[in-house]
């Protein structure tokens, strides 16, 4: 009863939205769309009696050498050439582990430059995690009113969500102008990709730009060709900048 007079009370009274269309926006939008094809049995294992088990299909798809493609193209064309620090979002302790060992052996130059913030973190040293270029956590970790200081990309790399508040406090993450976002859309999942295409006017309203793009099993090839092929031959130089006074 109190909760419908309450619902009741407060039916006509307008919502204050505190954000300026104007001053706030600071960080773009990106969506990449890439499909890590799971097959039926791995659809059946990922559904749940809400349409999606999203712990499991994170723990699934970190293994896929598609997402692991999708992960070489974004560490070698942005995370390498970015001066401040990297938040990467990912659903599960376990798959953050994952992510990280396999950071460390495939890109050995951020050895030591990779945080884990989450609960498995040494209570004592956890806040040293978010001095570090990467961190890994999760939307539940590095949710509301967390502030990185040097925070210039957020990165949805494996934790899909439909929350439209969860969508705007992670583009809130990057308080700096010309900030980043990026977040990876696996289409082979139905819901994965409907959250997405759902959060659309979220972004478009609340970041500087919304963009969308798409990446097919030959584009994302071609992609990792050419890091392979720039990695053997020394082309990366000197895009990674290891200033110890900002990372540890």
């Amino acid at each position: 009863m109190f909760k419908r007079r309450y619902k009741l009370y407060f039916k006509n009274v307008p919502k204050i939205d505190m954000f300026d269309e104007d001053i706030d926006p600071r960080t773009s939008y990106k969506a990449i769309y890439y499909n890590s094809h799971p097959t039926p049995k791995v659809l059946a294992e990922c559904r749940n009696k809400y349409g999606l088990d999203r712990n499991g299909y994170v723990n699934y798809v970190v293994h896929q050498q598609t997402f692991q493609d999708m992960l070489t193209i974004l560490i070698w064309h942005i995370i390498l050439d970015i001066q401040g620090k990297v938040l990467i979002y990912i659903g599960t302790n376990q798959a953050i582990e994952f992510v990280y060992n396999w950071i460390e052996e495939n890109f050995p130059q951020l050895k030591g430059k990779v945080g884990i913030f989450t609960s498995i973190s040494e209570k004592s040293t956890k806040n040293e995690e978010l001095d570090k270029k990467i961190i890994l956590s999760t939307t539940k970790s590095c949710g509301a009113a967390m502030d990185i200081a040097g925070l210039e990309e957020t990165i949805v790399l494996a934790e899909p969500f439909k929350s439209p508040i969860i969508a705007k406090q992670t583009l809130g993450r990057t308080r700096a102008e010309n900030t980043s976002y990026i977040e990876l859309v696996d289409k082979g999942f139905f819901h994965i990709k409907k959250w997405a295409d759902s959060k659309g006017p979220i972004f478009q309203k609340y970041a500087t730009s919304y963009t969308t793009e798409a990446y097919n099993d030959f584009t994302i090839r071609q992609l990792v060709d050419k890091v392979e092929y720039e990695k053997t031959h020394g082309i990366e130089a000197i895009r990674y900048l290891d200033d110890k006074d900002k990372f540890k």
